[in-house]
């Protein structure tokens, strides 16, 4: 019998919604140097978000963990990085996100 296509709860995807949303992005250096950098979300869900990052987005740990702290509410969260993407001009990159 054919579907109606709509979502299993064994398969439901977390629904994501643009949100522009001023945070601030701590990690710390294989040296030991913190690093801190404020940006946006661009879009956000229960899962984490997607952030345009324009100045230390290279220095970033991948796959490694970074404190979120949103700017207007002063909650923060343990994020991990897991998606990078520079942009074509190669000056900012979208960066995602999840909680730990």
């Amino acid at each position: 019998m054919p579907t109606n296509g709509s979502a299993s709860p064994q398969h439901s995807a977390a629904k994501c919604f643009p949100w522009k949303n001023e945070v601030e992005l701590t990690w710390t250096m294989p040296d030991g140097t913190a690093v801190k950098e404020r940006t946006f979300t661009r879009s956000v869900s229960a899962n984490g978000a997607l952030l345009q990052m324009r100045f230390f987005w290279k220095d970033l740990p991948y796959l490694g963990e970074v404190d979120l702290r949103n700017i207007s509410s002063g909650k923060s969260a343990r994020m991990r990085v897991v998606a990078i993407r520079p942009t074509a001009a190669g000056r900012l990159a979208d960066v995602t996100v999840k909680f730990v």
